[in-house]
């Protein structure tokens, strides 16, 4: 998965680079002082804006019981965190 992400972030990087450097003449560290950010940015609101877009809520334990000790159940498998679960109007 690490490599994966590495590898759409290098490539990304590139093609911004290419981008800039077609339509201005910045040097490659100026486009990572531009790139950087951006990506910082989107990591950081990504999640709120898809939640906006498709208007999630929470799902409660009480109305969602089986998906909860589904989720659970998985996660202790896995041995990883139970996530927070949410309900998206589609």
């Amino acid at each position: 998965m690490y490599g994966s992400v590495a590898a759409i972030i290098s490539v990304v990087t590139l093609a911004l680079y290419l981008l800039l450097s077609y339509f201005t003449s910045l040097p490659m560290f100026a486009v990572f002082v531009i790139v950087i950010p951006l990506f910082l940015l989107q990591w950081r609101f990504a999640p709120k804006i898809i939640e906006k877009a498709h208007e999630v809520k929470p799902a409660s334990e009480e109305e969602y019981s089986r998906l909860h000790r589904t989720v659970e159940e998985i996660s202790d498998r896995s041995g990883i965190e139970k996530p927070q679960l949410m309900i998206a109007k589609t």
